[in-house]
């Protein structure tokens, strides 16, 4: 592509489209017959000097310019005649010839090119010869079929012809110019069958026979070039060029017959593709496998969303036969196919459930909510079924196997809690949640059993709630159901709420959603805040395992103990009907709180002393506020003998603490029980008391200071060996 030759060719088109202007205008003393003389007089010179300048001037590249300029004229002459019919109405642009006159015209190019290649054996030439040639047969085409209905059905024909002349004849191989003739041939061929390609698409909704024909070429071809030439890529667009002829079948029985009939027919034909495409050698690929039976998938879906109360067996069947394939998937020696299957496998059964019920309500007659329960706990046993078995192949296809299992199981699972509304078959979903954590307790992670488990304490609370409206009933048998998990958390997962091992991870389930039960205790009264407080404390409790560290354990018995203590002060039984009595009962539940932790602390000796005088003193000021607030005689010496009690406990103990404690209390009570008595006394008796109390201090600080000792020494030394 040399500047002479871009020079050359620009150049011949200006002229060529000068002619065609000229062909056309509209001269005033220029007949059209003398217009089609003038421009075939030009090409008849064009010619000479063609000939002239390549003998004599032997310049090459110009000759081949003036040939291609005098083709030019000779086909812009031919349609010019065409253009003022001076070879008739029909082979005319306005006649129904006018196809013909393109064909005819492009024919006479591509024969002059042709021979203009044997003069001056030049590429660009037959290049462009073969292109005529192709557009001739093009308008040929259209000439032929006269309509586009007629025309597509002979384009397809010819690409075929030309393809197979070509790739399987091979007419142009070992010969001086294959590689044009390939190359202008193969894209000849596409232009042929894009255009029927896109009639079948633009007619896919009303299809016609050309369109059955047409498809079924373009499979043909796609069938033979994928073997014959063994390129995969073949085989892959003939799966989905005949998913779309099963598709094309399907909209003409829809148009014929009905939306059901028209399902029916997609799911047989994508099926039948999809049996071709996974047991016929050479169609077989992941591919074309994997399309084909996504499309039966879909197409089964479909089915079963079309399915009536009256008609739908065959859309049952259609369902659990897609099902036992996806279920074969799970034992393909693909690790990424297995998988696939297992996690996919439980979807179109949970479609057909769905559908199941609809059927149900209809045949039988029974509530929506029976129908839901019953399919659904069905469903779930079968998936919870189906992991148990599954276990035996698990050496086969051992991650597909597993994913299947823990899908089935997840499933089962997530269906149990929502198949949990009341009814009179509520048992069943009960006896469905065992069975599914017996089998999650025998996996390797037992997590799935998490949700039977949350689903049993739902199912028991709607039931309880749908047959009883008494709180006392729901608290019974919602504590019961607590205390069963919380006896089986102790008895089977002892060793810890989650247990790692190289053979199985454990988790505990029961103590894992015991709080479920707690909550849906919730209510208004005492009686539920005992139970929801004892509840509380028990759950604590059952976070102790084997392996719990000492300083955990004690802090979990710590909150078991205080939350003991305010279900016991806030119980609803034993309440008396003296508030002083109350009151004491309250303080006497606080005092032994602190004794309790005293001895859950036994191990770490500060922390214990420090928990239970916490507590001890809280209470002991308690019962001192206690006698000021109830202010009578035998409140009062009830109190002061307590102390008294304490006071004497404390001097054999030597503890200071409580010897303070109780000192400064029996002086607070005493002087607070003779409150009147010292309140009429005169004024000058308390400051007599007040200057003896003096006197005596310094005196007994003289006495110290004489013996070499302080006041605080000597105090100090009275109570050498008491302890805080």
């Amino acid at each position: 592509m040399t500047v002479s030759n871009v020079l050359f060719l620009i150049g011949t088109f200006f002229v060529v489209l000068s002619g065609l202007a000229f062909g056309v205008a509209r001269w005033v003393h220029t007949s059209h017959s003398g217009r089609v003389a003038i421009i075939a007089a030009a090409a008849a010179v064009t010619f000479i000097l063609s000939a002239v300048i390549k003998k004599f001037l032997k310049l090459s590249g110009t000759a081949v310019s003036f040939y291609i300029l005098g083709t030019g004229f000779m086909s812009t002459a031919l349609l010019t005649a065409g253009f003022y019919r001076l070879m008739g109405e029909w082979f005319s642009f306005h006649g129904d010839g006018a196809c013909a006159l393109l064909a005819a015209s492009t024919a006479l190019a591509a024969a002059m090119l042709f021979l203009g290649n044997k003069l001056f054996s030049k590429l660009p030439l037959i290049y462009s010869a073969l292109s005529c040639t192709a557009f001739a047969l093009l308008f040929a085409a259209f000439q032929a079929g006269d309509t586009i209905e007629g025309t597509v059905p002979v384009l397809i024909i010819l690409q075929a012809i030309v393809t197979a002349i070509i790739y399987v004849f091979k007419a142009a191989d070992g010969k001086k110019h294959e590689l044009p003739f390939k190359i202008v041939g193969s894209a000849a061929a596409l232009i042929y069958g894009v255009c029927p390609a896109m009639y079948v698409l633009s007619e896919i909704a009303s299809p016609s026979v050309q369109g059955y024909f047409i498809s079924a070429v373009i499979i043909a071809q796609l069938v033979f070039y994928g073997f014959y030439k063994k390129i995969e890529g073949l085989i892959y667009a003939e799966s989905v060029v005949s998913l779309l002829l099963a598709l094309m079948f399907s909209l003409d029985v829809y148009n014929g017959y009905d939306r059901r009939s028209s399902c029916l027919c997609f799911f047989g034909g994508a099926f039948l593709i999809y049996i071709i495409h996974r047991f016929v050698p050479g169609f077989r690929h992941i591919f074309t496998e994997s399309f084909t039976f996504a499309a039966s998938v879909i197409s089964a879906v479909v089915c079963l969303a079309n399915a009536s109360e009256f008609e739908y067996i065959p859309e049952i069947m259609i369902a659990m036969l897609v099902s036992a394939v996806i279920g074969a998937y799970v034992f393909s020696k693909n690790n990424i196919i297995s998988t696939a299957a297992g996690i996919t496998a439980i979807y179109l059964p949970m479609l057909t459930c769905g559908s199941a019920i609809r059927i149900i309500i209809s045949e039988t007659g029974l509530s929506r909510v029976s129908a839901n329960t019953l399919c659904w706990c069905f469903l779930a046993f079968i998936f919870t079924a189906s992991a148990f078995i599954l276990k035996r192949f698990a050496g086969k296809a051992a991650q597909g196997i597993e994913a299947a299992r823990y899908t089935d199981l997840i499933a089962a699972g997530v269906i149990l809690i929502a198949a949990s509304e009341t009814g009179r078959f509520f048992l069943v979903p009960l006896a469905v949640c065992l069975i599914h954590f017996a089998v999650s307790n025998r996996m390797r992670y037992n997590f799935t059993a998490l949700l039977p488990a949350l689903s049993f304490i739902i199912t028991v609370y709607k039931a309880v709630t749908a047959y009883s409206s008494d709180e006392i009933i729901k608290l019974i048998v919602l504590s019961a159901v607590f205390l069963t998990y919380m006896g089986l958390s102790r008895l089977i997962y002892s060793k810890g709420i989650f247990v790692a091992s190289d053979e199985k991870t454990v988790l505990d389930p029961m103590l894992s959603t015991g709080w479920l039960a707690i909550a849906l205790m919730n209510g208004q009264g005492r009686n539920t805040a005992f139970c929801m407080l004892m509840a509380m404390a028990v759950y604590a409790a059952c976070f102790i395992k084997k392996n719990t560290p000492d300083h955990v354990s004690s802090i979990l018995l710590t909150i078991t103990t205080a939350l003991t203590a305010i279900a016991l002060i806030t119980r609803p039984f034993l309440i008396p009907d003296s508030e002083q009595i109350s009151s004491k009962i309250t303080i006497a539940v606080i005092a032994l709180t602190g004794l309790v932790c005293r001895f859950i602390w036994r191990k770490y000796t500060s922390a214990a002393k420090y928990a239970s005088n916490c507590l001890f003193i809280f209470s002991f000021i308690a019962l001192l506020a206690d006698a000021l607030r109830f202010d009578n005689g035998g409140n009062t010496i009830f109190v002061m003998a307590v102390m008294m009690l304490v006071l004497i406990i404390s001097i054999m103990t030597r503890s200071k603490t409580w010897f303070i404690a109780s000192s400064a209390c029996l002086l607070t009570i005493t002087v607070y029980a003779t409150r009147e008595y010292l309140m009429a006394l005169n004024w000058w008796i308390y400051l007599f008391f007040a200057g003896m109390m003096l006197i005596g201090l310094a005196a007994f600080n003289e006495y110290c200071k004489k013996n070499n000792e302080t006041l605080r020494s000597t105090v100090a030394k009275r109570f050498s060996g008491w302890t805080w």
